[in-house]
């Protein structure tokens, strides 16, 4: 912040009380991204802000464009589309990740897997007395074919999330690895099905260095 007072701080007051921004940072990464949301709530800042924004930004005498006119910029709106249709890829290869975990989860070599059955008699009538829990006695087969279909699934999304943003997909890739091998107190159990998702996130990431290698110009030479 700019000194002790209120000059060089962006205050907005909300449900919780007022939130305090240094101006500097805010305006900064609102004019490098064009995200014109709020960051704790992520509702939209309105124009009059924006507004307050680039008084207060003359006021101090800070070298930033205005923000008012970013917002209004087809630049940054084309920015926003953008920064959409990244998150939403995002999120699709996320919930494919996901997927795979739900299917490695079902075949382990460590933990029996259970699901739950109603209890009936002969007739097929429901019995009273509760669930009780059955081993689960899905073919591995089967749960190797689904797996390999969720890779073709993540494969879809993958790359077209490659060609927006090389850099976050191979972030991704590691926070999709600890996903699936699950927390230090709490390791996915070890299995076949395990190993294979865990390979085939590995041959993405060395995919992915493989491509960055060849993409540099070769060194200069004396």
């Amino acid at each position: 912040e700019h000194g002790e007072s209120d000059e060089g701080v962006v205050r907005r007051d909300d449900e919780e009380g007022v939130v305090r921004y240094n101006l500097e940072t805010l305006v900064s990464y609102i004019l490098a991204t064009g995200d014109f949301l709020e960051s704790t709530t992520r509702l939209p800042f309105t124009e009059e802000q924006l507004r307050d924004m680039d008084a207060q930004v003359e006021a101090a005498g800070l070298a930033l464009e205005s923000v008012v006119e970013a917002y209004r910029s087809d630049v940054y709106e084309a920015r926003k589309t953008e920064r959409s249709m990244v998150e939403g890829l995002e999120n699709c290869v996320g919930g494919v990740v996901g997927e795979i975990l739900a299917v490695v989860d079902q075949r382990s070599a460590r933990v029996p897997r259970t699901r739950l059955r109603m209890r009936t008699d002969d007739g097929g009538n429901r019995l009273s007395g509760g669930l009780p829990m059955v081993p689960y006695m899905g073919n591995d087969t089967e749960l190797q074919i689904r797996l390999v279909t969720k890779f073709q699934e993540f494969d879809h999304f993958f790359d077209q999330l490659k060609q927006v943003d090389a850099v976050l997909a191979k972030t991704c890739l590691k926070q999709y690895r600890a996903l699936i091998t699950g927390p230090p107190n709490c390791r996915t159990p070890p299995s076949p099905l395990l190993d294979a998702a865990l390979t085939f996130i590995s041959d993405k990431e060395a995919a992915m260095d493989t491509h960055s290698r060849d993409a540099q110009p070769p060194a200069q030479t004396d």
